[in-house]
């Protein structure tokens, strides 16, 4: 093998790694005067899931999303694990059977929402530009390959709709395209107690008080009501 070559293969190694690994500790920076510093680095996996909870299972997409909006917009010490293991707690046997099958409802995730002193409401939006009046950031549910995925909402800006995705991390979508994938229903879930935080959302301005949350969405939303087993 050339040098050359050796050269060419070890610059696509490094770029590999760079791609795989979750994120790097620190790296030397020159600087005038034979000097250096060491700076943190993040790799572009480690930016991908910037404040967005991985998924850890096939069916826990909800658990992690709902651990992704009340670790990283409320600042609550909560993960997707522990969601897990308290909604399990308080089901039945048949729920759990479901949720196996399935994954967590939002029904669930609202009571679950609801335990920690959150006022939960689910809503149906009959037009995807009227995402652009939301004030928080919501839970949702898209289709992915056929499947129904739940993510975080995190808002619109121009154009673009903006989503923390526990499988896939932080990605936008046109708003067209979105349309295409979106069922309109969303969870909101404010709270007296809890003031979000502006760097989670899209625009850097999703934040509102609990008290004109609720009534603000009313306004271009309906309330959902189902059946108990169903959101």
């Amino acid at each position: 093998m050339t040098r050359a070559r050796i050269l060419v293969l070890a610059s696509a190694l490094l770029l590999l790694a760079s791609v795989t690994e979750p994120a790097l500790a620190t790296d030397s920076i020159p600087l005038p005067g034979n000097t250096t510093i060491r700076a943190p680095v993040t790799s572009y996996f480690g930016l991908r899931f910037k404040q967005v909870v991985r998924q850890g299972y096939d069916v826990s997409c909800g658990a992690a999303a709902l651990a992704t909006l009340l670790k990283y917009y409320y600042g609550m010490d909560v993960g997707e694990k522990q969601i897990i293991e308290e909604i399990f707690a308080n089901s039945t046997d048949e729920q759990k059977q479901k949720i196996n099958a399935y994954g967590f409802s939002m029904l669930e995730l609202k009571h679950y929402g609801e335990s920690l002193g959150f006022v939960g409401g689910g809503f149906k939006l009959d037009s995807v530009e009227k995402l652009a009046k939301l004030r928080v950031p919501a839970l949702t549910l898209i289709t992915v390959r056929g499947y129904k995925h739940f993510v975080v909402l995190k808002g619109l800006y121009r154009g673009q709709v903006y989503i923390a995705d526990p499988a896939f991390g932080n990605r936008s979508r046109p708003l067209e395209r979105f349309a295409t994938e979106w069922d309109g229903v969303i969870l909101v879930l404010v709270s007296d107690k809890f003031t979000g935080r502006n760097d989670f959302s899209a625009d850097g301005s999703l934040r509102a008080p609990a008290d004109g949350v609720l009534p603000l969405i009313d306004r271009y939303a309906r309330p959902i009501t189902r059946s108990p087993t169903e959101f």
